[in-house]
């Protein structure tokens, strides 16, 4: 038993590492297509127009939004020693469709980190059981992804005292930078203008929790597959040849 703990530990200690690397890629993904959409798909509604001062500081010498319909003025307009920059924005409905693509991808690299290891396990268990060698443990997978994600579970009850003034209601911003992978999510539960906890509702708060249970969905799924041997990408590839030639049978 204390054999079996110890490797249930470890495996959630490898969950937790794998969970952090994905972290890392998602912060990578989540501002490099925050770039891209704002570049390709956002457009300039107004401009801030700056001029050197004889000491070399940059002064603000005017800052506008334009009115609908409104020409947009043009870097020639402008007098000399001034210069200007555009003021752009992703329209709220295209930025709302960024937002879901981007939070399926950050979905799939987040929860493809564990799921190798977890379907692998799930598939040595059952050969164990199969030869009488260990007790069948659906559960186990779950178990690990619960103790992998101890550290979420602590900021996610950290985010909630913050809501009572027991820990800072700035805490918020810090939140929803270490759970940059579900930031979307968060954003679609609390708008971007929300930077204090203690705007926030109990329920938006509530309305949250699904963020900490992704890593353990993943992994008690993953193991649960790996169990039964239910290869998803196998059946993927099965799927993609027989639309691709009927006349073959799977």
């Amino acid at each position: 038993m204390s054999n079996k703990i110890d490797s249930n530990a470890k495996l959630a200690g490898k969950v937790f590492l794998r969970t952090i690397l994905s972290t890392i890629l998602c912060v990578f993904m989540f501002f490099s297509m925050s770039v891209l959409s704002l570049g390709i798909l956002g457009k300039n509604v107004g401009y801030t127009i700056y001029e050197t001062a004889e000491n070399g500081e940059q002064i603000v010498v005017e800052e506008h939004t334009y009115a609908p319909g409104e020409k947009e003025i043009k870097k020639e307009d402008l007098p000399s020693g001034q210069y200007m920059e555009h003021i752009r924005e992703v329209p709220d409905g295209v930025q709302t469709g960024v937002d879901i693509v981007v939070q399926i991808m950050m979905l799939f690299i987040v929860g493809a980190f564990p799921y190798g290891m977890l379907w692998s396990l799930g598939d040595r268990d059952a050969n164990g059981v199969r030869f009488h060698r260990q007790k069948p443990q659906l559960w186990r997978g779950l178990l690990i992804g619960l103790l992998g994600n101890i550290p979420h579970f602590i900021l996610y009850i950290l985010l909630l005292l913050s809501k009572f003034g027991v820990v800072s209601p700035g805490y918020l911003g810090i939140y929803r930078l270490l759970n940059i992978p579900l930031l979307p999510y968060i954003n679609g539960i609390l708008a971007n203008s929300t930077t204090l906890t203690s705007d926030a509702s109990v329920w938006q708060l509530l309305g949250i929790l699904p963020v900490v249970l992704v890593i353990p969905a993943v992994c008690c799924v993953a193991y649960i597959l790996g169990y039964k041997e239910i290869s998803l990408r196998e059946r993927a590839t099965y799927a993609n040849i027989s639309k691709g030639n009927p006349d073959i049978e799977v």
